[in-house]
């Protein structure tokens, strides 16, 4: 009984201090930022997979281990875009029909990077409207030491350390824990087996046109190495090293000021505006920068929201919050 009436003082206090924010915003303006636009999405699928094809084709005529490495940043950077855009996908912001938008998620966002779309649309949904809480199932897995701050500089180390070696085959065990009771109690059956078709189709393409090595050098290390540790740092920035005070729903997530590079590299198509994306869910990527500029006209906003310049900024609030005299 007590947790629920935290959990209600919480969903109050969120409530009231949206009201508090919206209030001071044009209804209009907030509203057209909400209209989908396909065809950008659709360019930004396009322009991904034209650049991983791009880095593909360089190396078969560059062979250099220098550009293979940067080939493989700057694929693993792709794939986290593409997993941003899935994220859009999940919530029905790639096409205006619903099923359209689901196809287009999953061939061509969601099964490349081996992530089941309804598996994550639930998870993340319970994410959004329960932040931060124990019933958020992306809070409650995260209670353990590695999500643990502030960290000295030592223990931010080992994490990264860790998190190159270890939490590839976690998350691996996560999604595959998540995504069986999906195939096993029939929801979605029809829509795992035409995902496991996908997967066999691929491979079979793959292994038949001899391009198992391509397969290892320009999908998975990318995937491990790459994807994932910019996966990681962007989940830090988005949740963690903040006060959590549920009376200061501004204060639980958190929107980074990111430089080009870091635009391109690790929050590519404006994941770095989280806290706005929070407040409204329904805005499209394309559109967070306007609606952070919308919202940076309300005083609730841009008194207590919690916003931090760069991601080395993060990496600082991670290591100074509430112990500053640690670093």
């Amino acid at each position: 009984m007590l947790e629920i009436r935290l959990q209600s003082c919480v969903v109050a206090e969120d409530l009231k201090l949206r009201s508090a924010v919206f209030a001071e915003l044009s209804p209009e303006k907030l509203s057209a930022l909400s209209k989908l636009k396909p065809a950008r999405s659709a360019r930004s699928i396009v322009a991904e997979w034209l650049i991983i094809a791009a880095m593909i084709t360089v190396c078969r005529f560059v062979q250099n281990p220098w550009m293979a490495a940067f080939a493989i940043v700057v694929i693993g950077s792709r794939q986290h875009s593409l997993a941003i855009l899935m994220h859009e996908g999940a919530h029905y912001h790639l096409a205006d029909n619903r099923a359209l938008n689901d196809r287009i998620a999953e061939l061509f966002t969601a099964w490349p990077l081996m992530i089941s779309l309804p598996s994550y649309r639930a998870n993340h949904f319970e994410h959004h409207r329960y932040a931060n809480s124990m019933k958020d199932p992306d809070w409650r897995r995260k209670q353990n030491p590695d999500w643990a701050f502030p960290k000295t500089r030592m223990q931010m180390a080992a994490l990264w350390l860790k998190v190159v070696f270890h939490v590839p085959l976690k998350l691996a065990f996560t999604c595959l824990t998540l995504d069986l009771p999906r195939f096993v109690n029939g929801r979605d059956w029809g829509r795992e087996v035409l995902r496991a078709s996908y997967y066999a189709t691929a491979l079979i393409a793959i292994f038949s046109m001899q391009l198992g090595k391509d397969f290892l050098v320009f999908w998975l290390v990318p995937y491990y190495l790459v994807f994932m540790p910019i996966a990681h740092l962007r989940s830090i920035a988005e949740h963690f090293g903040l006060e959590n005070n549920p009376a200061e729903p501004l204060t639980q997530t958190r929107t980074t000021k990111a430089s080009l590079i870091e635009s391109i590299l690790i929050c590519p198509n404006h994941i770095n505006y989280h806290l706005d994306h929070h407040l409204m869910p329904s805005v499209p990527f394309y559109n967070l920068p306007a609606l952070h500029q919308l919202l940076s006209r309300s005083s609730a906003y841009v008194t207590r929201a919690s916003i931090t310049q760069g991601y080395w900024g993060v990496i600082r609030e991670c290591m100074l919050f509430r112990h500053p005299c640690k670093l």
